[in-house]
């Protein structure tokens, strides 16, 4: 049903905010194209090419990495349907469930935001529910409905889903096609381009949360999982020609305890500092509010000058200047603004790395002085740049410039099938192994350099004291990671069950 049309999506918003102020509507939907359905993303994707046993192989696989993460194994459970879909929903993966908010300018935006400018003549619309109306509604015909016909409004807050609580999101869950059966308002206007507010950056955050850095993994091993079927897909159009081809596959040793018998005199077990009570802070998700934490900026301004410290210095006492006048800085996903950079390093780039290793970290019992240490070291590996070079010997010697004795190791966790690969120093790298470890070495000199105990070990747990490791983590293994622009950004060492030598 045509509520009204008006000249464009701020009057259409303007209007939308009336009409909530007067108790009419309380949920709204915004889209590019009046014409179309309000329907489910699974109901668009079975109309299409997709079919229902590729929806439910891509659910299984993410519910079955989701029980390996203790933040995450809920989701497993039938009661918590609703924040599994709302997760789902968010990322991109067809669901049941339609997306609505109680906020109209987050509705003008998606009626106004799209990747490809449409026809000339588009209309746009942002559709209007009276929740209350529509429950009412299928109370009273559902004797000519069906009892199969289910809608159900859905309003669930999932812990750390910042676009969720960016959006004011809500759901309608349905099973059918509900639109044939309520007549849902809505205003009306030709598309004239997106509105001024809100931003993109408002409804899809840049800054992360806890949850939303774990779903990072889970997409990176989707991306993974795409580019190694399209490889096995290329190989088997070989036939012939792709005889005896192989995929490489990882082994950090020999052994599945991932150490070689033959070096020690003593098995290696795992060390107190890593026992499960001694990390319980690195294994605690901690709860945040998407509008309770953003918001805040801070402003650094590089100055230059034969008498001006280097670029990583005055970054090193911005940093640790804000964290000692601030004691509670860490508890808000700050936006941090440098000006002044001079020199080759992307800008962009390089922010979003700042950014990244902010709300990577700000939650984890890092010391600040881990924090400051990190940012100083990202700096100079930007102005030092080709850290990301494609090219190896391009990229080591980067790396060599910040760290004479870098070294390239690899980490992860290979039961969440999750991987990573910086540069750390070898001499401090080898200051984190535990004394017991080393004592149990029968050749002392093999075990004196990185490559050496890498090649002895590469289970971190067994290896490393704790503290000494997760300051050397966070100081050049994180940064290093950044800079190198990995797909994947690990931030949390308590997590890793691998640690080796590429």
């Amino acid at each position: 049903m045509l509520i009204a049309t008006v000249a464009n999506v701020e009057e259409a918003i303007e209007l939308a905010e009336d009409l909530k102020q007067q108790g009419e509507y309380n949920w709204f939907r915004g889209q590019v194209r009046a014409d179309w359905l309000p329907s489910s993303s699974v109901e668009r994707k079975l109309k299409g090419s997709s079919n229902s046993k590729d929806l439910y192989d891509d659910l299984s696989r993410f519910l079955h990495w989701a029980s390996k993460i203790p933040e995450l194994a809920y989701l497993n459970e039938a009661s918590n349907a609703h924040s599994l879909f709302a997760i789902r929903q968010h990322y991109g993966y067809p669901t049941k469930y339609i997306d609505f908010t109680t906020d109209p300018s987050v509705a003008g935006f998606f009626a106004s935001d799209t990747a490809q400018q449409p026809d000339n003549g588009t209309v746009s619309a942002i559709f209007c529910l009276d929740t209350n109306d529509l429950v009412d509604f299928y109370a009273r015909h559902r004797k000519y409905i069906g009892e199969d016909m289910k809608i159900e409004p859905v309003t669930i807050d999932v812990s750390n889903l910042w676009r969720l609580q960016a959006q004011h999101g809500h759901f309608l869950h349905t099973n059918h096609n509900w639109y044939n059966i309520y007549d849902l308002d809505r205003i009306e206007f030709p598309w004239t381009g997106p509105t001024a507010y809100p931003s993109r950056d408002q409804i899809y955050p840049t800054q992360k949360s806890h949850l939303e850095n774990l779903l990072d993994e889970f997409e990176f091993l989707e991306l993974r999982r795409r580019g190694q079927k399209k490889m096995y897909e290329m190989i088997d159009e070989l036939g012939v020609r792709g005889k005896g081809v192989r995929i490489a596959r990882l082994s950090h040793t020999g052994d599945l305890e991932r150490y070689e018998k033959s070096v020690f005199a003593e098995a290696p077990g795992l060390l107190d500092s890593w026992k499960k009570e001694m990390l319980a802070d690195w294994l605690v998700e901690r709860r945040e509010q998407f509008h309770q934490v953003v918001g805040k900026s801070i402003d650094i301004n590089i100055r230059s000058g034969f008498s001006a410290p280097a670029a990583h210095l005055q970054i090193r006492a911005a940093f640790r200047g804000a964290l000692s006048r601030e004691p509670d800085l860490r508890a808000g996903a700050v936006v941090w603004k440098v000006a002044g950079l001079t020199g080759q390093l992307d800008v962009e780039r390089y922010l979003s790395a700042i950014q990244s290793a902010w709300n990577g970290m700000r939650n984890l019992p890092y010391q600040d002085d881990d924090i400051v240490e990190a940012m100083e070291a990202l700096t100079q590996l930007f102005l030092i740049g080709n850290c990301d070079a494609m090219l190896g010997h391009i990229m080591d010697g980067a790396f060599a410039k910040w760290m004479p004795d870098a070294y390239e190791v690899e980490f992860g966790n290979d039961v969440l099938n999750t991987i990573s690969r910086a540069h750390c120093s070898n001499d401090l790298l080898i200051q984190c192994i535990a004394p017991k470890w080393k004592q149990s070495c029968k050749d002392q000199k093999m075990v004196s350099s990185a490559s050496g105990a890498l090649y002895a070990c590469s289970k971190p747990n067994y290896m490393f004291e704790f503290n000494a490791f997760a300051r050397l983590f966070a100081r050049q293994i994180i940064p290093a990671q950044l800079a190198r622009g990995r797909p994947l950004v690990l931030f949390n060492p308590a997590r890793l069950n691998f640690f080796g030598t590429p």
